[in-house]
């Protein structure tokens, strides 16, 4: 048999498993980079306050970057609450990042005290991965397009490669 056809075929046949191998691997990549810098908004979460003043207590899963101001509004009626609620972002007792919220002063707005009664939260925030530097988000988009290039050059090389067009 032909020893330089079969280095042909082999060539061609780890340029396709390259391929294959770069392309499953991208969208994953592409996944975790949309993580690391886009912020999700949570809509109208009903949560009970506390039972106390100063209490802060978890309004939604661990491993969230507080981002943007909450809209706190009062469960029955849909009027905006404007004092005594303070939601935050701090950890909860394993130590992992959270959003908080707890009623502060006497616990009462507009002559309603907001002790153990549901309230609706709507607030920005960042998932678990979510990147706090503006630099890290940024440079993260650039692992996607660098991958990219990657396979493009890979391609262009092995086309060039074999033909004859730089003999």
């Amino acid at each position: 048999m032909n020893n330089k056809a079969q280095l042909g075929i082999g060539q061609f046949v780890m340029f396709f498993i390259g391929i294959i191998v770069v392309m499953a691997l991208i969208p994953t990549i592409a996944d975790n980079v949309d993580t690391i810098r886009t912020t999700r908004n949570a809509g109208n979460l009903t949560y009970t306050m506390s039972s106390g003043v100063g209490i802060a207590n978890a309004i939604e899963a661990e491993g969230q970057e507080y981002i943007g101001s909450a809209l706190v509004t009062n469960s029955s009626t849909g009027t905006v609450i404007g004092s005594n609620i303070t939601v935050t972002e701090g950890s909860n007792a394993d130590g992992e990042k959270t959003v908080l919220v707890y009623l502060s002063g006497d616990g009462t707005c507009d002559g309603i005290n907001y002790t153990s009664q549901p309230v609706n939260f709507s607030y920005e925030y960042g998932p678990d991965g979510y990147a706090e530097s503006a630099g890290t988000r940024s440079m993260a988009a650039l692992i996607v397009i660098m991958a990219a290039l990657g396979v493009l050059g890979f391609a262009v090389y092995w086309v060039i490669g074999k033909s004859n067009w730089m003999r």
